[in-house]
Parts: C-alpha cells; sequence; structure tokens
C-alpha cells in the first residue's frame, strides 16, 4: 500500500503560500517570531476579502496587477513592525542571479511551480537554491526536517535546482531590511 497522506491540515486547500511566504521572509531576516498574534494581525490588515486566498485561488485575483500585489505586501508586512523595502525583480532567471540578490538584510519572494505556489529564498549551495516553503510539510510522505544555510544561517525546508523551482520569472519580489 503507497504511503499517502489523507487526513488535510492547515493550508491543504488554501492558497495562501504567498502570505506565509512573506511571513516567512520576514522572520528570516529579523529573527522575529510571526506568531499566532502577529499573523492575525497581518491577515485582518489586508484590504479585502479573504475568500480567494482561503478557497485556493491566492494572488490569482492579482496576477495582472503587480503594483496591487506588491501593496497587498507592503500592508500585510507593516503590521509586522519590520522597517522593509519591496521591489519586483526582473531578469532573474539563473542560480548566479538570485545569488547576487540574497545578503544578510535581502532576500527573494518568488512564485514557482509555473505560478502555482510562492516560496522564500533564504541562500544557495552548490547550485541550488534553498527556501522556506509552506507546503513541505504537507506535500510529502518522507518525514519532514528544516536545516540551517551555511551563508546566511536561514532555515530552510526546500532546495531545488533552477529547472526544478520553474520559476515565474515575472514574479520575484525582493525583500530587504531598511537600513
Amino acid at each position: 500500500m503507497k504511503n499517502e497522506r489523507l487526513i488535510l491540515a492547515q493550508g491543504s486547500r488554501d492558497g495562501a503560500c504567498f502570505l506565509y511566504s512573506l511571513a516567512n521572509a520576514v522572520q528570516a531576516l529579523t529573527e522575529m517570531n510571526f506568531n499566532e498574534k502577529t499573523w492575525g494581525a497581518a491577515v485582518r490588515s489586508l484590504p479585502f476579502d479573504m475568500g480567494d486566498f482561503l478557497a485556493g485561488r491566492g494572488t490569482e485575483k492579482l496576477d495582472d496587477e503587480p503594483d496591487l500585489l506588491i501593496s497587498l505586501a507592503r500592508i500585510f508586512i507593516k503590521t509586522s513592525g519590520s522597517a522593509i523595502e519591496l521591489k519586483w525583480m526582473h531578469g532573474v532567471s539563473d542560480i548566479l542571479t538570485i545569488k547576487k540578490q540574497l545578503s544578510k538584510e535581502s532576500l527573494l519572494v518568488i512564485e514557482v511551480d509555473d505560478g502555482a505556489h510562492w516560496v522564500t529564498v533564504v541562500d544557495t549551495a552548490d547550485g541550488l537554491i534553498l527556501s522556506a516553503c509552506s507546503a513541505m510539510a504537507l506535500s510529502s510522505t518522507e518525514p519532514y526536517s528544516e536545516l540551517t544555510s551555511g551563508v546566511y544561517g536561514r532555515r530552510f525546508n526546500r532546495q531545488d535546482s533552477i529547472a526544478e523551482l520553474k520559476i515565474n520569472h515575472e514574479r520575484v519580489l525582493k525583500i530587504a531590511l531598511v537600513s
């Protein structure tokens, strides 16, 4: 008998991976705990009904409105109290370009899996992209694990080649601490 997960867990049917990626980005950059209280305040701060995220459509309504999507991200992150700047990146298509965008003060939130999911890219190592992925605990029958990256010391639970990630090159958001 194939070992498959049948019991639903938070995130199984929702499309909130973009929001989780933002929360993971704040945690990775600031080492603050994006706890239940902060999460609740961030979600309540959003200027629209969360039905789309909870119904599994995620950012679909905003896919053709990058300015609205980045505004939503700013509103969501602002509730954490972190001074963070966000901007869309263009021409991010290889691991060297990704590596150049990462620093102790910055990381990337990228739409992957041919536009189906968002992850927080925290580091690179040995030709792989290391990311914090909100779906990893749910998407595998393998034991779940988190590791700490070597360069920036950030937690990650997914590592992929650039080809495996299937990046939407138009949907790369750089998130950086404001100094």
